[in-house]
């Protein structure tokens, strides 16, 4: 009985880290949805209006625009979510939490069976017990670590928990095969379908969830070679895991790099329009944003950590800056020592290769942005664990002990060790439960993320905004409304100090123009329409004008059309808009223009739609009205007559007679407007 709690103690310990995590996490469960979570999420109409229906579900489901596989997956779980409790952010977060907490006891499964590997293939002496006990501190530390908050809190995060879990799952599945293998007799079919299962299956459901779900492969291929070493009880099975592999991992690579390397390169670089860093500066910047990963999973210092760092300065060369040179070095040398001591510390070759292998689709050649802590959700597990397996072996005491000069003796230091351990799963919930704790309220967050980040335009924008909606509490006119949007000023001039991208501080900027009833700054217009017609295109950027429009219409401030209309205009002309921002700006934009009558502008608007699309029928009759309006009724009438050939089953009939009722009236009573 003592020898069998003596043995669930790990796991108890794993379950009150799991209690404390859940516990840290409670104050940011009454968050709302924040940044993309809005258009993933709050915006999403097949979302919004789930239903228990097939037909709900599947619009649900590839409602998602995140990522070239629509991430059906989870979509599908926000759509259950909001079938089962409405698009309340709490029950969404709350779900993020249970996930959370499963994968942390998904990280403790995985952690034993690959130190029982380790133990049974390798012959490296580590027991069951001592195995549980790292197993358990891994789990722990993951589960409580500040740097995987914002895959919980973050709702749209669930994309990349989700991946994890499916991610994880499979590895322990594709253990529990190929240990099938090594028995005597093997099971070949067992394993083979186990093994199948999780790679394939679930290895499916991660890539679905979030496309860096198909790095699973990667990690078994690492699993086998480290590991298990490509041993199997008869031949034929070790020419099968030979087989799978190169089939999952070493092909996909090989194959991955000559398509976007060798054939595809000026397309993977086009992709960099949209962004303030070229292909070769991504590239250059990305090994020092990776040593920065590695100082935060060690030492997790919440003062540095955030939402927002777009305060990081780029790597324009090897020595600009010259850490950049510095960290390609270092990074080529671990990896190099990892491959070079695989078979001495297999352990220390597993958590580099594991790291950087889990970074290889985010942290690499795509257009992605620079910066995001949710990115080491997975790839964290590599580095925590060989810390504490190491930190933790009975083999690391005795070195300690033969430095200081004294005897070697049973467990020397272990008490120091497990204290280290328990001050640093310490420290991590510490820094969890104070992060979670801002982002419990949107102006606490926005308040921490300036003060971390003074130098960033989104924290900086972000303040601004909330200060505004703040304001808004307290009446337009009201003193304490003029000094805080007086405070947001501040913010909103730091942000557009160094913003040529974001372009968000001179929206901000102008909008408390419009609040405090001064006129239009027409330079700063001009300056905002040069950057929107020839610069990068950030999705902040639709996201901010979008919202101005949308709440322009709702009557939550009055913008004038030069503020508006100016820059949508300048935008629509930059080429390297993409083409459903296009579609989306033009909707909104001539809605304003018919709303304000200012019909020379949705004349312009309209030409642009029907230029986009010039087979749908809806946008012709945008156009009629447009040139109807602006004096031309010949074209006008011409347009109505193409809607109508483009719309043989008749089912905009109704809004082009009423369009050409409009028109009769106007004609009729002799009062056709001019621009």
């Amino acid at each position: 009985m003592r020898d069998h709690f003596f043995r669930c103690l790990p796991i108890l310990t794993v379950l009150a880290a799991a209690f404390l995590a859940f516990w840290t996490y409670l104050p940011g469960l009454v968050g709302g949805f924040l940044f993309d979570d809005q258009p993933n999420l709050a915006l999403n109409e097949a979302l919004k209006h789930a239903k228990p229906t097939w037909d709900s579900l599947s619009a649900v489901a590839f409602s998602g625009d995140a990522g070239p596989l629509k991430r059906p997956v989870s979509m599908l779980s926000f759509g259950l979510n909001v079938i089962a409790a409405g698009m309340d952010p709490y029950w969404f977060k709350f779900t993020n939490v249970l996930i959370h907490l499963f994968n942390g006891a998904l990280v403790y499964g995985l952690t034993v069976l690959l130190l029982g590997v380790l133990r049974e293939i390798r012959g490296i002496p580590v027991g069951p017990r001592r195995a549980g006990w790292i197993a358990a501190a891994v789990s722990a530390v993951w589960l409580l670590h500040p740097l995987n908050l914002t895959s919980v809190t973050y709702t749209v995060q669930r994309m990349t928990s989700l991946a994890a879990l499916f991610t994880f799952t499979g590895l322990i599945l594709y253990m529990l095969g190929r240990r099938l293998w090594l028995r005597q007799p093997p099971r070949p079919r067992l394993g083979l379908a186990w093994i199948l299962a999780g790679i394939g299956g679930l290895g499916a459901l991660a890539a679905l969830s979030k496309e860096n779900g198909l790095l699973i492969g990667g990690f078994a291929f690492l699993i086998e070679w480290l590991f298990f070493r490509f041993q199997a009880a008869t031949p034929m099975l070790r020419r099968t895991a030979v087989g799978l592999n190169l089939a999952w991992a070493v092909v996909p690579a090989l194959g991955g790099a000559v398509y976007y390397l060798g054939l595809h390169l000026d397309q993977l670089a086009s992709g960099y329009g949209s962004r303030t860093f070229t292909l070769t500066e991504r590239v250059l910047t990305e090994p020092r944003i990776l040593w920065w990963y590695v100082h935060f999973l060690l030492v997790p210092d919440i003062r540095d950590m955030g939402l927002f760092h777009d305060d990081i300065p780029l790597s324009h060369g090897l020595l600009d800056p010259p850490m950049t040179l510095f960290a390609i070095l270092e990074w080529g040398l671990v990896a190099a020592v990892a491959v070079a001591l695989h078979r001495r510390a297999p352990m220390f070759a597993f958590g580099v290769l594991f790291f950087l292998g889990g970074h290889a689709m985010e942290s690499t050649i795509f257009p992605l942005e620079i910066v995001h802590e949710h990115r080491n959700y997975v790839p964290g597990y590599g580095v925590l664990l060989a810390l504490f397996y190491y930190l933790l072996h009975p083999r690391f005491g005795r070195v300690l002990t033969r430095l200081r000069g004294a005897p070697v003796g049973g467990e020397p230091l272990l008490a120091a060790r497990v204290l280290a351990v328990v001050g640093f799963a310490a420290l991590a919930a510490g820094g969890t439960w104070a992060r979670s704790a801002a982002w419990s309220d949107q102006r606490r967050l926005a308040m921490a993320e300036v003060t971390h980040h003074p130098e960033s335009v989104r924290a900086n924008f972000t303040m601004g905004r909330v200060l505004i909606e703040t304001a808004e509490r307290y009446g337009r006119d009201s003193k304490q409304a003029r000094e805080l949007r007086e405070l947001a000023r501040t913010f909103y001039k730091q942000a557009n100090r160094h913003d040529d991208y974001y372009l968000v501080g001179r929206f901000g900027l102008l909008t408390l123009d419009a609040l405090d009833r001064k006129p239009v700054d027409s330079a700063l217009v001009d300056e905002l329409c040069a950057h929107m017609r020839e610069g990068p295109v950030a999705a902040n950027v639709i996201y901010t004008l979008s919202r101005l429009f949308k709440d322009e219409e709702k009557g939550r401030w009055k913008l004038p059309p030069e503020v508006l209309l100016r820059p949508t205009e300048a935008l629509l002309s930059n080429p390297k808009l993409a083409r459903k921002w296009r579609v989306e700006l033009l909707v909104l934009g001539i809605q304003y223009a018919f709303r304000h009558r200012q019909y020379a502008a949705a004349l312009r608007l309209t030409r642009r739609q029907v230029a986009l699309e010039p087979d749908d029928p809806a946008y012709r009759l945008n156009y009629a009205q447009g040139l109807f309006l602006t004096g031309d009724a010949d074209g006008a009438a011409r347009e109505l007559e193409e809607a109508a050939r483009l719309d043989p089953d008749d089912r905009m009939a109704g809004a082009r007679q009423f369009i050409e009722q409009a028109m009769l009236e106007r004609i009729a009573q002799g009062v056709q407007e001019r621009p």
